[in-house]
């Protein structure tokens, strides 16, 4: 199966977008963490985070312009995202936005906002070959963590990407919302590190048996947590499904 990239949900008339970038953990055409997106929105400085294969879910952060002066950041369902979670969420009159944050600060007006963090015990058994859309960039060796930052800068042209001060950082991409604020994608490469506990001991369980007997035994899943400088953090998993009578 080949993946390319998370559907642009646009009609083909509308004009390019100012920024869009596909990724993940990879070499030789292929993957073996999540296919991440980020993409900018056409019309209005805003810029936005998904992941293939994991439901109808996105981060948004929505910087200020004349409208609306100021930042909105949340993550959660696109608005007219369907299935049984979403559903569910929507019968019990819940909102369809699941966790916001408030960008971490590196200075110079930048804020970092996404860390997606792939460690190497969490690569694909399985990979997927992709189309040359997606950027690869090296996964990470044993008791290595790949680290992956979305930021967001001012529209500045001697505005620079933050470097981390541990490690080796690399740009993988670069680009403008539509207002010119400067956008990059940066990665590195650190010790593993454990997966923080869930907040919530007992959380809601959405699905049944029968299901998880009809999915792959392999399943890909991001999980959800804050970071204590202010950004939202991803855990790129693998999952194994043990109840799969799929191969």
């Amino acid at each position: 199966m080949s993946i390319g990239s998370v559907s642009d949900r646009g009609s083909p008339n509308l004009p390019a977008r100012s920024f869009v970038c596909s990724f993940a953990a990879g070499r030789d055409s292929l993957a073996f963490s999540g296919i991440w997106r980020v993409w900018a929105a056409r019309n209005k400085p805003a810029l936005f985070l998904a992941v293939e294969a994991v439901g109808e879910i996105k981060a948004t952060v929505h910087c200020p312009d004349d409208d609306k002066p100021t930042w909105k950041r949340h993550y959660g369902f696109w608005y007219d995202a369907k299935g049984e979670v979403a559903d569910a969420v929507r019968a019990e009159g819940g909102s369809r936005h699941q966790a916001t944050w408030n960008g971490a600060p590196v200075g110079k007006g930048r804020t970092i906002e996404w860390r997606i963090f792939v460690l190497e015990t969490a690569l694909r058994k399985t990979p997927l070959q992709v189309t040359n859309k997606a950027k690869l960039v090296p996964p990470p060796e044993q008791k290595q963590c790949l680290v992956f930052a979305v930021i967001l800068g001012p529209a500045s042209a001697d505005s620079d990407y933050p470097h981390a001060s541990d490690a080796a950082t690399h740009l993988l991409a670069a680009g403008s919302l539509c207002d010119g604020r400067r956008v990059w994608i940066t990665y590195c490469y650190t010790a593993a590190m454990e997966i923080p506990a869930p907040s919530n001991p007992n959380p809601r369980i959405f699905g049944s048996r029968e299901a998880m007997r009809s999915a792959p035994s392999e399943l890909r899943v991001s999980l959800v947590a804050d970071n204590s400088d202010g950004c939202l953090v991803f855990w790129d998993c693998r999952v194994e499904n043990k109840l799969s009578t799929l191969s």
